[in-house]
């Protein structure tokens, strides 16, 4: 949906979702790649990292 309406050339500042679109990752890193800004809700117990986690093996 994000990729159709850039490429119809809606304009917006800003990405927003609840926590159903919050809930997985891979929603988060495909409108990261894009470049765009976003805040999408998440559930209450769900791990956040503030910088990438090293693990080591």
């Amino acid at each position: 949906m994000l990729k159709a309406d850039i490429e119809a050339g809606v304009r917006f500042g800003w990405v927003g979702g609840d926590r159903l679109y919050g809930h997985g990752h891979e929603l988060n890193y495909a409108i990261e790649d894009m470049g765009l800004t976003f805040l999408l809700d998440i559930h209450k117990d769900q791990a956040v990292y503030m910088q990438k986690p090293m693990i080591s093996g």
